[in-house]
């Protein structure tokens, strides 16, 4: 198809194409592009833009179609600023002590593999319940894997010093420890405060403690369907990949190491476009955009979910859950049981949330795609779930010296916040069959004796079905900002949307980052007040966040910079608080309210 459109006789001269078309292929007599909605950035927009007139024989034409959303409407009004935008250039911190102590880590896990691993190499901890759990007569090795480790890291090997010293920049030496051995003897602590292997170990242990009790209380009352699928969920989680486990929970990197991603199966369809198909996205996009009821489009036809993806005798991570609407938190078993919201008192709704670690299902594909665009059912915002760590959770905010306004602000750097992504069909929950995986949005109660298929099957299945909410709870650095004393209404939707705008902008700007690479929230603290909180949208964070915490100040100032736009007061525009992001914020959006929030924070 597109050698037909390149030659010059070709018998085509129109293409419709994904974003992703002529990737490392010129087409040089391409002289016009037709986008159908406005880019997410600049940079987006001249990468699709730059498409054509690479030829100097050539006149090039780029018409975009602006559609009635806020972005697209926002460039049309002011295409000269969108076309004419600076693109910021990457920038990696040279001092990032985050993701080079993770680094640090792999180096010293691969030698001690190599130590543990045999004449032939090839016996080594894959799982977690090798790594974790009390060896018996059976064990490949002598003690448990996780103990070894640390008692290799204290015997401070010389040949493991002499490499970290020939791969860590000398300025970093003294931050890590890599002389006195200070990062060894943090990892090896017991102390889950101190070291992620330790907190990843608790995390693990309290987890399956948590469903072998389910098990033996479902048992216990003769509940046997429930009982199987809590064994099945338990073995999900000893039997995790090991170096997935450690590289979520921040022991190990997670750049370049996709253990987040998941797929929406085709494979198992009769054709062979589905057979070579790959659908992969990060299980935080995927719960939105591959959730039953959802669509896709590739390989010129619609690939529909059907189902969450199921492997035999494995059950999917599941747990009651609540959130508080007023407080923006979110709640998990055995830490509550119901009830009213511990922190403000106002009403929750508990619902069961399933992650679907394993992927979701596709149902044969419809070669018809239509003029309106497949269906997505977008999850709900980032919910606030706990900062893991009894000494990091219970330190207090405390003030900001550098501040010195008529507002006091509060602030508290946590390296292990939690945070939860939770996709609930806007409000109607997914009717889950745990036996064959098969799902569909809705809540009506006819859907209890839905009558459905295997998604991967055509047996007819007589599983129960249940209502769920799809989630994924993910880690990272996290900054919190709390305003306690405001002299507006502090649950005011408006003032939370334009202060954490004017904050993420100012961030961006002064850490010189590019908007994707942190994201942020609001909650309520105990105290009732505001928190604001800066995360870093790298998995296990990159420092983003504890840069910010630390030049809070400058932060600010930038954010201020930020709402002093030429836009009318008490609006907002893509120059100030307004982005791709945040579109279902943009009409509450209000730069006069922020400028005046954050300049009484600063004296003067």
């Amino acid at each position: 198809m597109q050698e037909r459109f390149v030659k010059p006789d070709g018998d085509i001269n129109v293409l419709s194409c994904s974003t992703t078309f002529e990737l490392g292929v010129d087409v040089g007599e391409l002289e016009a592009v037709f986008l159908r909605n406005v880019p997410p950035t600049a940079a987006n927009y001249v990468q699709r833009a730059g498409r054509v007139g690479r030829r100097l024989s050539s006149t090039s034409l780029v018409v975009t179609f602006a559609q009635l959303r806020p972005h697209d409407r926002q460039a049309f009004e002011r295409a000269e600023d969108w076309v004419a935008g600076n693109v910021p250039a990457p920038r990696i911190p040279a001092r990032n002590e985050r993701i080079v102590r993770r680094h640090v880590h792999s180096v010293a896990m691969s030698r001690f593999l190599r130590k543990i691993a045999g004449p032939d190499g090839s016996v080594w901890p894959r799982f977690a319940h090798e790594f974790f759990e009390a060896a018996d007569g059976s064990s490949k090795w002598e003690g448990l894997p996780c103990d070894l480790l640390r008692r290799y890291l204290e015997s401070r090997e010389a040949e493991l010093q002499d490499e970290l010293k020939r791969i860590v920049p000398e300025e970093l030496w003294s931050d890590l420890g890599i002389e006195s051995w200070e990062w060894a003897d943090r990892l090896a602590s017991d102390d889950a405060n101190k070291s992620p292997l330790a907190l990843a170990e608790q995390q693990y242990r309290a987890d399956v403690e948590l469903f072998r009790q389910l098990e033996r209380e479902a048992s216990d009352s003769a509940n046997y369907t429930a009982a199987r699928r809590y064994q099945w969920v338990l073995r999900t989680i000893r039997e995790a990949w090991l170096i997935n486990l450690l590289a979520s929970r921040g022991v190990l990197p997670k750049y370049g190491f996709p253990v987040d991603v998941v797929g929406l199966m085709t494979s198992h369809l009769d054709s062979t476009v589905a057979r070579q198909l790959e659908l992969e996205r990060d299980l935080r996009i995927a719960v939105s955009e591959y959730a039953p009821g959802s669509a896709v489009v590739a390989a010129k036809q619609v690939w529909r979910s059907v189902g969450l993806r199921l492997l035999p005798s494995k059950g999917l991570p599941e747990r009651e859950y609540w959130r508080c609407p007023g407080c923006n938190r979110l709640y998990t078993s055995p830490d509550m049981t119901g009830g009213d919201c511990p922190r403000c008192g106002g009403p929750v709704r508990g619902d069961r949330m399933v992650e679907p670690v394993y992927g979701f299902v596709a149902g044969q594909p419809n070669s018809s795609l239509g003029d309106d665009p497949p269906p997505r059912l977008y999850a709900s915002r980032v919910l606030f779930h706990e900062i893991g760590g009894a000494s990091e959770a219970q330190e207090p905010r405390k003030p900001l010296p550098a501040l010195r306004g008529r507002t006091t602000v509060l602030g508290r750097y946590a390296r292990n916040g939690w945070l939860a992504v939770v996709n609930d069909a806007r409000g109607r929950g997914f009717r889950f069959c745990a036996d064959c995986g098969a799902a569909h949005p809705g809540g009506s109660k006819k859907d209890e004796s839905w009558k459905h298929r295997n998604p991967v099957s055509p047996r007819e299945c007589s599983g129960k079905v249940e209502k769920v909410h799809l989630g994924h709870r993910f880690a990272s650095d996290i900054a919190e900002f709390e305003f306690p004393h405001l002299d507006v209404e502090p649950r005011d939707e408006s003032l939370r949307a334009s202060v954490l705008a004017a904050l993420l902008e100012g961030a961006r700007r002064a850490l010189k980052v590019r908007a994707g690479d942190i994201n942020g929230l609001v909650y309520t603290s105990d105290s009732r007040n505001p928190v604001f909180v800066i995360y870093d949208e790298v998995p296990g964070g990159a420092g983003l966040a504890k840069e910010a915490f630390q030049r809070f100040e400058e932060v600010i100032r930038e954010a201020i910079r930020v709402c002093e736009c030429t836009c009318g007061e008490h609006s907002s525009c893509y120059g100030c608080l307004r982005s791709y992001r945040n579109q279902d914020a943009h009409e509450m959006l209000d730069r006069t309210l922020a400028r005046e929030v954050l300049t009484s924070v600063l004296a003067g």
